[in-house]
This record gives structure tokens, C-alpha cells and sequence, in this order.
């Protein structure tokens, strides 16, 4: 018996589906030359380095695209007639990135074969045959900060707020973030909550709500300096501007500008399940938040002294920090 696939069989082909569903049926795999191959050729690109994703047939969100382009030397991309060139383009477009160059073949080795090439915003306006692979080149592909968690120093800084380093690490072990969540950020402040969520739900967004410009132009640049194409800034009231977001799967409340109660209202009147966190350094808005979390699903809070040891003559002592509050539950109520 003989079965003959398009393409190359050990890409994305029939050949694992037959091995899964015949595992006890000894066969040949006779490759040719596929087409990621023939447009590697075609462009004089080589493929060591490369990474290679699909997104004929099956579903790649415009995040992890984003994120493969813009952090890769050389990404190749086997396409359809929906998810092709131009879709990904539009996904690089709608985020700014036009500095890199698309390579696209289409039709590779038959009569009409096409070859093209140019920026995103080039690319965009074009439509491809079916058949169709690109290839997405990044000369200066972004800077990956391979560290865990990030230092307070990592940041750049003005007047804004910021949660230190030492309380950051027990937030987001609290928001139990996934590569692919929605993440909303209340009072983002300088960022440091965003960023480090942004970096790790590299194929997800986070949302960074903030309403003091000092604040927001900060956010822009610690934003531009981790070239973290999915963390969004929304400037203005939080209460306002969270109805028209995306529903998140977990939301940070650093700071509600005395409308925690509306904001959890909101969030709490959503069908999704979301995950909250917040903090709390003064008494009052600690208690405020006690009294509004406590009755939700699996309601929990610790408290953290972060103190740091600072020199004093030929001693060192410990430098007192304010302690902080940190709240976690889920956006339903318990029956009790």
C-alpha cells in the first residue's frame, strides 16, 4: 500500500496521524523536498536557527505570531488561504512592527509560482494564492531577559509607585499566571506588576490601567525598554475604562483610587471565573477589602514584611519596611 501526501511528511502532514491510529503497521517515509525548504532556497534563507510554526488548519493566536516574530532572527510560517501573509502582517501592523521583512512564496515550483517580499506594511495590502508560505526576518530581533523575576534596578523610574521586588514574587505566585492569559493590571502605576506578567503570558495580553500621566508615560517606557508587545496601556479611571476591555483571566488591583467596590462589582458580575489580587498597606483599605473579599471563593490573604539590611557605621541593621497585605480570592461568592 502506498500513501502519498503533499508536502513534506514529516511537517504538519498525515504521516503522525497514520502512526498514531496504525502503530503496529511497519512503513517507509520516502520524503521530498517540501516547501519551506524550496522557499529557503528561493530567498538564500537557511533554516538552523529558524523556528517554524503552522498555522494552515490549525490555530495560532496573534500572540504567540507576535511574540515568534518580533523576538526571532528568522521564523517560517506554513499558511492557508485565511491565515496567510497578509493576516500576518495585520497582526505585526496592529502592534507597531514594521521593521522587519516578510519573505512570501506561493505556488512554489508549479507554472505560476509567486515570490515577494517587504515590510509588513507592504505585505498587507496583497492577497496570496492558497498554497503559500512566508518568512518573517528580524535583524534585531528583542532583547530576552532570561532572568526568573526581575530587580527593582531593572526598571526605569520617576515619582511613580512601585511594588518592590521582595512583595512582586508573592503576587504573582498568587495570580497563578498561564503563557496565555488575559491579565488586567488596576493602578498600574510604574509597571512592575505589568511587565513581569506581560513577560510571562508572553503568548497572552495584559492590560495596564492607569489614570496619572506621570505614571502612564513611565509604563510607555518600561513597556519600549522589555519590548513587551502585548502588555496594553489604558489611560484613565479604572471603574470606566474596564468595561471595555477584554474579560481577563486574572485581574492585579494595586490601586482603585477609592472605587474597589465598583471595580470588584464589575469583575464579580462577570460569567467568567477571574482570579483577584490586591494589596494593602493602610488600614483602611485594608479593611475595606475584608470586608469585600472575605464571603468570595477561595478567599486568602498574607502579610509581608520585606526588611533589608542597610549599613550603619561598622554595623548593619535592618531597615523597616511597611508591611503589606496581600489579598487573593476568585469572583464568585460562597454560600456561606
Amino acid at each position: 500500500m502506498t500513501v502519498i501526501v503533499s508536502g513534506d511528511p514529516l511537517m504538519y502532514s498525515f504521516c503522525r496521524t497514520f502512526k498514531n491510529c496504525e502503530p503496529d503497521i511497519p512503513f517507509e517515509i520516502i520524503p521530498s523536498v517540501g516547501s519551506l525548504q524550496t522557499a529557503g532556497a528561493k530567498f538564500g534563507i537557511t533554516m538552523e536557527n529558524a523556528v517554524i510554526m503552522s498555522v494552515h488548519g490549525r490555530y495560532i493566536s496573534p500572540e504567540k505570531i507576535l511574540d515568534a516574530a518580533v523576538r526571532n532572527e528568522c521564523v517560517f510560517f506554513l499558511c492557508s488561504a485565511e491565515n496567510n501573509p497578509s493576516y500576518i502582517a495585520d497582526i505585526l501592523l496592529e502592534n507597531d512592527v514594521d521593521n522587519i521583512e516578510i519573505c512570501v512564496g506561493a505556488n512554489l515550483t508549479y507554472p505560476d509560482e509567486i515570490t515577494d517580499r517587504g515590510k509588513p506594511s507592504d505585505i498587507s495590502r496583497k492577497s496570496y494564492p492558497p498554497l503559500c508560505v512566508a518568512i518573517v526576518k528580524n535583524s534585531s530581533p528583542s532583547v530576552r531577559y532570561d532572568k526568573f523575576l526581575l530587580d527593582d534596578s531593572d526598571f526605569i523610574r520617576n515619582s511613580s509607585p512601585m511594588t518592590k521586588e521582595e512583595i512582586r514574587a508573592v503576587i504573582l505566585m498568587k495570580m497563578k499566571l498561564r503563557s496565555d492569559m488575559t491579565v488586567w493590571d488596576i493602578g498600574a502605576g510604574t509597571g512592575s506588576i505589568s511587565v513581569e506578567c506581560a513577560r510571562f503570558c508572553n503568548h497572552g495580553t495584559v492590560y495596564s490601567i492607569e489614570k496619572n500621566k506621570q505614571a502612564v508615560e513611565i509604563l510607555e517606557k518600561n513597556k519600549k525598554k522589555f519590548s513587551l508587545y502585548n502588555m496594553k496601556i489604558t489611560e484613565g479611571n479604572a471603574a470606566e475604562k474596564i468595561p471595555q476591555l477584554p474579560v481577563p483571566d486574572t485581574v492585579f488591583i494595586g490601586g482603585s483610587d477609592g472605587e474597589l467596590r465598583q471595580i470588584l462589582e464589575y469583575i464579580c458580575s462577570l460569567e467568567q471565573t477571574v482570579r483577584i489580587v490586591m494589596t494593602a498597606v493602610t488600614l483602611e483599605t485594608f479593611s475595606e477589602a475584608y470586608e469585600l473579599m472575605r464571603n468570595m471563593a477561595e478567599f486568602g490573604m498574607v502579610q509581608i514584611s520585606a526588611n533589608s539590611a542597610r549599613k550603619l557605621g561598622r554595623y548593619r541593621i535592618m531597615n523597616a519596611a511597611n508591611p503589606v497585605s496581600v489579598i487573593s480570592c476568585l469572583n464568585r461568592y460562597t454560600e456561606e
